[in-house]
């Protein structure tokens, strides 16, 4: 931990820090609420401190999938992202800028039914696009289903228009 500290203190770029052995053994600790024995460390609360401290999304989210506690600050900036990502629908004019769209890994877990009818018309708008070919069409058919697919797992979802929707493409 006292080279995480001093890679930190040194302000080693995030993309080195989250690679260290280091900052994965101290998530493998919060991953299994193994953290009391090294809680009065002074290097594990600088870390911590650290972890707390904003960052960039991506960085944050990489955080957070290892383990490490996110802060409420930090929470928000995410799901502000989140929703910014979600929003972005509305500038997406192009079949391979919708596919992209569809993705995104947290999109299923996080949209609304209201959200999903405006994807789902997006989705026939751009297929009613004269300016699309063949193999735009498939790869936004199978993007399309793959998504739908995915989007069972959201307990917000109604199953029946998920299903429904699959139906008609």
């Amino acid at each position: 931990m006292h080279l995480l500290v001093n890679a930190i203190k040194q302000k080693e770029s995030n993309k080195n820090l989250i690679r260290t052995p280091s900052l994965y053994l101290l998530s493998c600790l919060f991953k299994d609420r193994a953290t009391g024995v090294i809680r009065n460390n002074s290097n594990y609360k600088y870390i911590v401190q650290w972890i707390q401290s904003p960052k960039n999304v991506s960085f944050e989210k990489k955080l957070q999938r290892m383990g490490f506690p996110i802060s409420k600050q930090n929470q928000l900036q995410l799901e502000k992202a989140d929703k910014e990502a979600l929003e972005n629908l509305k500038n997406v004019t192009t079949i391979f800028g919708f596919c992209r769209y569809l993705e995104q890994k947290k999109l299923v877990n996080i949209i609304t039914e209201k959200q999903l009818e405006n994807i789902k018309n997006k989705f026939w708008t751009l297929l009613k696009d004269e300016n699309t070919n063949s193999i735009d069409i498939s790869s936004l058919f199978i993007d399309y289903a793959k998504f739908l697919s995915n989007a069972f797992s959201n307990k917000r979802l109604n199953k029946s228009l998920l299903n429904s929707e699959i139906i008609k493409i």
